[in-house]
């Protein structure tokens, strides 16, 4: 009783108090005038605090990203953005920051530790690290991997076609952003767990496994700052944290369903794998020649959560947000359906031909768009923090030194809109690619260097063939081919519900956003 009473004394609450200003204070002197970045430009409230970059990003919700692009523009092209990172926005330093395995580039883990799968490829922090872990996985994303695979991404793609049937019939509003979802769920769930939830079939494409993932995306920015929040939301019971967020208890849920998965395969007599039809990822990580302390269930799980994530909403926002451009603009439109018209036979389905990736990827058009569509779809929009261990990094046509061991960032989202590299970035024109050959150097949608993103074979492959099934199919009011069965039309849809105004690590766009709607009509 003594000791509780002495212990919260006002003496003793006064020198505690007065101990931990002294400590903000003394902490807040060190970063504004010793640290080794305090000659970098930028507000001095960011490089004090990290609560400049939690008022935009929690807060505000996703606008940090945005503010950089502002301060860039008064400050210059490089900007110290928080107490320990630097943001660069010069093109010609791309390559420099996002090396190749010759140069070590480590992530930041106050960054990359708030997505929680610090075990997985994608969230390995060191160089070496990664580099095991991504030397394992890159054979199961090879070009000649993903042919293989053609006949089930040939079935998912005939899938939306049949639904987009449906909906003709029936006159009801197509979501379109939940159906492409269900459609990159759908092929990465098969081909990375060897098993399909058919979402593409689902009444509502199963709509708000969509709105989990954005939502569990968006939770990073809390994360960072806090990061014990994401080991507690994990110990929350389903029941509770479902009446608290049914969207991030879904979220979660999935995260468990993958941890069951991979307990079930790991347990799994090896005897029984070469009987299987399609044997999973993680069978044969289980089976490759990382060291058993890379094979662990809690790594596996990681690694397939990353997986997951990476597969389905970046790849289906590029879909959507490029579908929806083809719609508003008949000239593009016009061009892609007269390649797809020569290059494919009317009745895709009928012609049963299992070949048609390599064909479409061989449209000089098709290819144009696409790169288009990645382009405005990003990939991910936040900033992705490097660490040079080993160098100092000179920004080119800068003073600029950056000492090594600073996190050092770049934002694709700032990339994709400078309108030095892309004339008139705001417009969706595909033939600036055919123009310029020479532009495919700053195509930033899938990363470069050592940590680019290991499926961008795979999210090719799955967004020519849906381009390509879809628009042979289809047209719209003011393009009609002979062939086409029926056309689309946007529904209370316009350039605010494709255009990335909200950063969630992915691409949202305006907070009250209906989604991307159209309606199917037959010819």
């Amino acid at each position: 009783m003594i000791i509780t009473t002495h212990l919260f004394s006002p003496s003793t609450l006064g020198l505690v108090s007065l101990l931990a200003c002294l400590y903000g204070l003394s902490l807040v002197a060190y970063r504004l005038f010793f640290s080794p970045l305090r000659k970098f430009p930028g507000p001095k409230l960011a490089a004090a605090t990290f609560w400049y970059e939690f008022y935009y990003d929690v807060y505000l919700g996703g606008q940090y990203s945005f503010q950089i692009g502002k301060l860039h523009e008064r400050y210059g092209p490089v900007v110290r953005i928080n107490p320990f990172e630097i943001h660069v926005q010069v093109p010609e330093f791309y390559n420099t920051l996002y090396s190749s395995t010759k140069h070590r580039r480590n992530k930041w883990a106050w960054a990359s530790g708030a997505f929680g799968v610090d075990l997985s490829t994608f969230g390995s922090e060191l160089h070496e690290a990664h580099r095991l872990r991504r030397s394992a996985i890159a054979p199961f994303f090879s070009k000649n991997r993903v042919r293989k695979l053609e006949p089930m991404i040939q079935d998912r793609a005939f899938a939306v076609l049949g639904r987009l049937k449906e909906f003709s019939a029936n006159g009801e509003v197509l979501r379109l952003d939940h159906a492409l979802t269900a459609y990159a769920t759908d092929i990465i769930t098969n081909y990375a767990f060897g098993l399909c939830n058919d979402r593409v079939n689902a009444p509502d494409f199963d709509g708000g496994f969509h709105t989990a993932c954005l939502s569990g995306c968006q939770q990073v920015f809390m994360s960072r700052q806090f990061p014990l929040l994401k080991d507690i939301v994990k110990m929350i019971p389903g029941a509770w944290l479902l009446k608290w967020s049914p969207a991030i208890n879904s979220y979660f849920s999935m995260q468990r369903d993958i941890g069951r998965l991979i307990t079930k395969i790991c347990r799994q007599d090896r005897s029984e794998w070469p009987e299987l039809e399609h044997p999973t990822f993680f069978h044969e990580l289980l089976d490759s020649k990382l060291p058993e302390s890379e094979k662990s269930i809690a790594r596996l799980a990681q690694e397939g959560g990353s997986l997951l994530g990476a597969g389905t909403v970046t790849t289906s926002w590029t879909i959507t947000s490029g579908v929806f451009h083809l719609l508003r603009n008949p000239q593009v439109l016009h061009k892609l359906k007269t390649e797809l018209t020569e290059a494919l036979p009317a009745n895709l389905v009928a012609s049963n031909d299992k070949s048609l990736i390599a064909v479409l990827e061989n449209l000089p058009y098709l290819s144009a768009v696409t790169h288009e569509m990645v382009r405005v779809g990003h990939g991910l929009v936040s900033r992705a923090a490097r660490i040079a261990p080993d160098e100092d990094l000179v920004v080119p046509g800068t003073d600029f030194v950056i000492p090594r061991n600073t996190p050092i960032s770049m934002t694709h989202l700032l990339l994709n809109r400078d309108p030095k590299l892309f004339e008139s970035p705001e417009l969706f024109r595909p033939e600036r690619w055919i123009e310029n050959p020479g532009l495919s150097q700053w195509q930033f949608g899938f990363s470069k260097g050592a940590r680019a993103c290991s499926g961008r074979d795979l999210a090719i492959a799955e967004i020519h063939l849906i381009i390509g099934v879809l628009f042979r199919t289809y047209g719209t009011k003011e393009v009609r081919f002979e062939d086409d069965i029926g056309f689309l039309e946007l529904w209370e849809t316009d350039e605010t519900d494709v255009d990335c105004s909200v950063d969630a690590m992915v691409p949202r766009p305006k907070t009250d956003s209906k989604g991307v709607r159209c309606k199917v009509h037959p010819w």
